[in-house]
């Protein structure tokens, strides 16, 4: 899962850049969008993405292919001028989570 604080007001100002981001990834196949989430209230301007991978190594390959893509380079370029910070995790579903079947079926990782 990737979270990324966005600068402040929100998808209004930060929005199309970012959904670009995370769409050319996705549309070029790099990786599996699970989700894009954020909140109106609490902390503001904070985006989680959870992607699906096949496991770590893979995730590392697929990011380095990404970031060599062009496309994918402008589209991070432009929405990174919207950021703060950024954080990744790997998390492993727990053995109650309906995402535990479709990881360990599928040997992933999100």
């Amino acid at each position: 899962m990737a979270t990324f604080q966005m600068k402040p007001g929100g998808p209004a100002v930060w929005g199309k850049a970012f959904q670009a981001s995370i769409s050319t990834h996705a549309k070029a196949g790099y990786s599996h969008l699970v989700g894009a989430f954020h909140s109106e209230f609490g902390l503001l301007n904070r985006v989680h993405v959870l992607w699906w991978y096949e496991s770590a190594d893979k995730r590392a390959a697929i990011r380095h292919t990404a970031h060599e893509d062009a496309r994918v380079v402008a589209a991070v370029r432009e929405s990174v001028m919207y950021l703060e910070t950024q954080r990744n995790m790997l998390l492993v579903p727990t053995p109650f989570s309906p995402l535990h079947l479709t990881c360990m079926k599928e040997g992933g990782f999100y």
